[in-house]
C-alpha cells in the first residue's frame, strides 16, 4: 500500500470518530447522562478519537515537539514524502524559590537541562507595576559533573516589599524570548 494514502485515511477517521462523538454527546445530553448505553459510547468513542489523534500526531512525548519537513520531490515527478521526527527538548528550566520566598536565603535557585548556550540572563519584575527590580546574567554552575542538567543560584540583593513578582530566565542573545517565567508571591 503506498504511504501517502495512510495521512487522508487516518484524517477521515478522525473526522469521522469526531463527528460520532459529537452526535453521541448530544444524545448523553439529551438524556441528561441517565444513559448506560450512549455514556458507555461516548465513553469508547472518545478513547478512539484520543487514540487516533496521538497516532496522527506522532505521539510525541511531553518536553519535545515534532517537526515536520517536505522532502524534495523524488523518482522523476512523484509526490513528495513528509518526514517527522521528534526534537529533544533544551534550555528545560527548573527554579526553587521557596527558601527565597521564605526569607531564608536571598539566593534563587535552579537548573538548566540541556543548555545550549553559557549565557543565560534573568529578570525579577514586580506584578502590578511592571517595574524591573533586577536583573542580570546567569551564571551556570561548572562543577556540575552532569553536563546536560546545569544549576546555577541568582543572589537578589534588594529586599522585596509582601507582593507578587515574575521571575523571568531568557537567553542573552533573545532576552525577549521567555524560556520560563515563575511567580513568586513574597508574604
Amino acid at each position: 500500500m503506498n504511504k501517502g494514502y495512510l495521512a487522508p485515511l487516518a484524517l477521515m477517521a478522525v473526522i469521522f470518530v469526531g463527528a460520532a462523538f459529537l452526535i453521541v454527546s448530544a444524545a448523553v445530553a439529551l438524556s441528561k447522562g441517565k444513559s448506560s448505553f450512549f455514556t458507555s459510547k461516548k465513553m469508547k468513542l472518545g478513547a478512539i478519537l484520543l487514540s487516533l489523534n496521538a497516532i496522527v500526531s506522532g505521539g510525541c512525548l511531553p518536553g519535545c515537539q515534532t517537526t515536520c519537513y517536505d522532502v524534495a520531490i523524488r523518482n522523476g515527478g512523484e509526490e513528495p514524502e513528509v518526514l517527522c521526527y521528534d526534537v529533544a527538548a533544551v534550555n528545560v528550566v527548573s527554579i526553587d524559590a521557596e527558601d527565597f520566598v521564605q526569607r531564608k536565603t536571598n539566593l534563587i535557585t535552579g537548573n538548566i537541562g540541556d543548555p545550549t548556550t553559557d549565557d543565560y540572563s534573568y529578570f525579577l519584575v514586580k506584578d502590578k507595576t511592571n517595574d524591573t527590580i533586577q536583573s542580570g546574567g546567569i551564571v551556570l554552575n561548572d562543577s556540575d559533573t552532569i553536563r546536560y542538567d546545569r544549576s546555577f543560584s541568582v543572589e537578589i540583593k534588594t529586599k522585596l516589599e509582601p507582593g507578587r513578582y515574575w521571575f523571568f530566565v531568557t537567553t542573552a542573545d533573545q532576552p525577549n524570548f521567555h524560556l520560563e517565567s515563575y511567580q513568586i508571591n513574597m508574604e
